[in-house]
């Protein structure tokens, strides 16, 4: 009888260090197998910046101040950009800390009727809360078109 007690102990004793074999294999799986949400590192990008935009076309220097509202956009590589006075985004492909935008233009029409249209390309870096930008920009009007470049140096506000 003796001989049983043992064996029963002992089975109990394996049984115990079954279960404990299976409880860590059950917590290691749930915690490799549970995933967290990652953020998306846009995030950091995403906000309004202000600063100023220098155009420099032949016979025409300007600068004025500037502001760009960015969001995410509909590509998990892709930023949606909004400048002052452009009621349009333009969509820039985001590398890192860079991107580069797709080719985009702007249209307006003066007092006397005659549309220009300007042609903008062009990419940007961030570091810190600024933002740097710079490309050409082609102006088109009556048939004529004139070539130069656009940079904006801005913070994040």
């Amino acid at each position: 009888m003796m001989y049983c007690g043992k064996k029963w102990l002992s089975l109990l004793l394996e049984t115990i260090k079954m279960a404990k074999v299976i409880l860590v294999v059950f917590v290691l799986f749930c915690f490799f197998s549970c995933t967290k949400e990652s953020q998306d590192y846009r995030d950091q990008y995403t906000g309004i910046y202000r600063g100023v935009v220098i155009f420099d076309l032949p016979g025409w220097h300007h600068s004025r101040e500037n502001s760009a509202f960015i969001i995410k956009g509909a590509r998990s590589n892709e930023l949606a950009i909004q400048t002052l006075g452009i009621s349009s985004y333009s969509i820039a492909v985001l590398s890192n800390s860079s991107y580069i935008y797709y080719p985009f233009q702007i249209s307006s029409t003066d007092n006397c009727g005659v549309t220009s249209i300007a042609v903008y390309r062009g990419k940007g870096i961030f570091s810190g809360d600024s933002l740097c930008e710079r490309g050409t920009i082609t102006v088109s009007s009556n048939g004529v078109s004139e070539s130069g470049v656009w940079e904006t140096k801005m913070k994040k506000q």
